[in-house]
């Protein structure tokens, strides 16, 4: 079985802004991708919703980089807040509920592995 040692906070949050700043640039380089692309017109995208005409390979590719690239900022925003998070400012809020998902994903997940 893989055990793997157990890293401190303050190590953790070094990976952790490290991975900020990949996140940071992959973002900033899916933005410039999503500029040079062409878009469907107004007339061509409300065509494809009513499923009056097929949605392009070109269309469906914009439409993923857009939602990676909101997704990767989500991410940012996330590494930001718990970059900036010390113990005593945790005392004086309120949790987030996704946070506490994924925390019990987490959870649950090591929990299973440790069964295997």
């Amino acid at each position: 079985m893989d055990e793997r040692q157990s890293v401190s906070v303050p190590a953790a949050k070094r990976r952790f802004r490290t991975a900020q700043f990949k996140i940071e640039r992959l973002e900033r380089e899916l933005r410039e991708l999503l500029a040079d692309l062409p878009a469907p017109s107004r007339e061509e995208f409300e065509a494809t919703l009513k499923h009056q005409a097929p949605l392009t390979l070109e269309a469906w590719l914009l439409g993923a980089l857009e939602l990676a690239r909101f997704h990767l900022g989500e991410a940012r925003e996330v590494a930001g807040q718990a970059l900036a998070k010390t113990r005593r400012s945790l005392q004086q809020e309120s949790y987030r509920l996704d946070l506490l998902c994924s925390l019990g994903k987490v959870i649950e997940g090591r929990a299973g592995k440790k069964r295997d």
